[in-house]
């Protein structure tokens, strides 16, 4: 077996896995200790992985299944094969999160209530697709080059594995951080979007759907030429800028309907409740002033 595997390569693909691992733990813990964790909470990051498993690995991979049997060259001609998986993720992902929450609007229990809940969804959702594509798939790696370095593994894996091999030997540590940030930027994204959406039904501002689909789109496709722009000049920084600037739009547009249709309208109901109390304050007064 031509082995080429450096004795590093191993505890590169450990290192992506754990980092990408404890990804979504840390917003979990955030909200654990700034903000109150209910069990709904905890329910809603499971709802989150759930929805993500049906809309994006079953039911988004069967179509994917049936269009490459239709069309075969789609996968081997770049751009329309990027434009096409961006659009597929957005629509099916976004459309798995309106679904889940239109349920829960419609839903008897204290769940949709507690806004702060679409925060949770978004931490599942980014969170299992954090940990299903990337930090078992790094982990499997590590378990593979640990075989290939003790020549225990067969001719067929390492053939079909060696340009993972190869690639693990050669990255230095800074560059495997690269599908780290990644998923960062993908996690980010989701509690973002998940905020829009939330917002989109509780709402009824429809059209957040729509921006939610397109700035998933606009990500994920920047991902992609960020993949190709590696192939070509060794170099993605550019388009990692670019993606950085999706997800930052998308945070932003997150942050400016939180406060303009929940923080407003929390502050509304507190000043109406506290009217009455107002009125009968100065109703006191007045009584005590004639008396």
């Amino acid at each position: 077996m031509d082995n080429q595997i450096s004795e590093s390569a191993p505890n590169k693909a450990l290192f992506v896995a754990i980092l990408t691992f404890i990804i979504p733990i840390i917003p979990t813990i955030y909200f654990i200790i700034v903000k109150k964790f209910e069990k709904t909470s905890l329910i809603m990051i499971g709802i989150g992985a759930l929805t993500f498993f049906i809309s994006a690995l079953i039911l988004e991979r069967t179509i994917h299944i049936l269009v490459f049997l239709i069309f075969p060259q789609l996968q081997n001609t770049i751009w329309p094969y990027y434009t096409y998986g961006a659009f597929m993720a957005g629509l099916f992902e976004e459309t798995g999160r309106l679904i889940t929450f239109i349920i829960l609007s419609k839903s008897q229990g204290n769940i949709k209530i507690n806004n702060l809940n679409s925060i949770y969804y978004g931490i599942g959702h980014g969170g299992i697709e954090a940990i299903l594509l990337v930090s078992i798939t790094y982990f499997v790696y590590y378990i593979y080059c640990k075989r290939a370095i003790k020549n225990t593994l067969d001719q067929k894996t390492f053939e079909l594995l060696k340009n993972v091999f190869i690639n693990l030997s050669r990255n230095s540590y800074s560059r495997m951080l690269y599908p780290v940030y990644e998923r960062i930027i993908a996690v980010n994204y989701h509690i973002c979007a998940s905020v829009i959406v939330w917002i989109g039904v509780m709402k009824n501002k429809i059209y957040l759907y729509f921006i939610a689909i397109l700035l998933h789109f606009l990500t994920d496709f920047s991902l992609g030429v960020g993949i190709e722009f590696q192939y070509y000049s060794k170099s993605i920084s550019l388009l990692y800028i670019i993606v950085s600037d999706m997800t930052i739009l998308t945070l932003i547009l997150a942050i400016k309907f939180w406060i303009k249709y929940i923080d407003n309208e929390s502050k509304e109901i507190n000043n109406n409740e506290s009217l009455p109390l107002i009125c009968e304050n100065n109703e006191i007064e007045n009584k005590n002033t004639e008396g």
